[in-house]
């Protein structure tokens, strides 16, 4: 009775006086509390916000699926476009020398190649050399041989003597033929080593300095009678494979 006096007076103090509605409300509220029960609430509304979220879940799903769906096209796309461009700088660095700067000159795009060969000197005179073993010719092979490697291999122009920077000069001193095997039937020659022995002076003309000396410089070379070839064979061979020696021995100290 006691519970049911003060909730009504609490009433009519928030709302004014309590009329009969108030009245058994009030009633009804101070028995739950008597009997120690719980006043139930209201029913939970769906607001807004639970609706917003939901939709937001649903979009970044949406948003996924999208996305990782084409991922795979998009990264094809990628790599194509990628591989279009690495093709146009190489075509544009094979054009425009990709920045390399020739020997000598100043670096142009930030790069500078350097020769194998001494970069202070620009000519070079081969005179014939001299020949002093009993097969003739020889010499003019050799000579034709080196003026090729020269300007296969180096920046050197061969120029003549009176104009050139350095001089290469040298002496065929020894040509032999040796047998190195012999048909089993026939007894004939069925491989043979030709060999050539030089000595070689590189010169430079300006200072008198002697930058390469080389004697007993030798390169063989081998040859099949029994497949039709001669010693011209063995010679033009040997001679090529001299003269690619011989300019390899021009090469700087570094």
């Amino acid at each position: 009775m006691m519970i049911r006096s003060t909730v009504h007076s609490l009433l009519c103090t928030l709302g004014g006086a309590a009329g009969p509605l108030d009245q058994r409300r009030s009633d009804q509220v101070a028995e739950d509390c008597a009997k120690g029960a719980k006043t139930p609430r209201a029913p939970r509304r769906e607001n807004g916000r639970g609706t917003n979220l939901r939709d937001s879940r649903r979009f970044k799903d949406r948003f996924l699926s999208f996305f990782l769906g084409d991922l795979g096209a998009l990264a094809t796309l990628a790599r194509e476009r990628i591989q279009a461009v690495l093709s146009g700088l190489i075509l544009i660095c094979v054009a425009g020398g990709c920045g390399y700067s020739t020997v000598g000159s100043e670096p142009v795009g930030g790069y500078q190649w350097h020769s194998l060969y001494p970069e202070d000197v620009k000519t070079i005179a081969v005179p014939i050399f001299t020949n002093k073993s009993f097969r003739r010719d020889e010499e003019f092979r050799l000579t034709k041989a080196l003026v090729t490697q020269i300007e296969a291999k180096t920046q050197y122009k061969v120029v003549p003597r009176e104009r050139a920077d350095t001089i290469l000069e040298g002496e065929i001193t020894s040509i032999s033929v040796e047998r190195v095997s012999d048909d089993a039937e026939t007894a004939v020659p069925q491989e043979n080593l030709y060999r050539v022995i030089v000595d070689f002076t590189w010169k430079d003309q300006r200072t008198g300095r002697i930058r390469v000396s080389r004697q007993n410089f030798e390169q063989d070379s081998t040859f099949y009678p029994t497949l039709g070839e001669g010693e011209f064979v063995g010679s033009q061979e040997a001679a090529e494979k001299l003269a690619s020696g011989i300019v390899d021995q021009l090469q700087a100290d570094w």
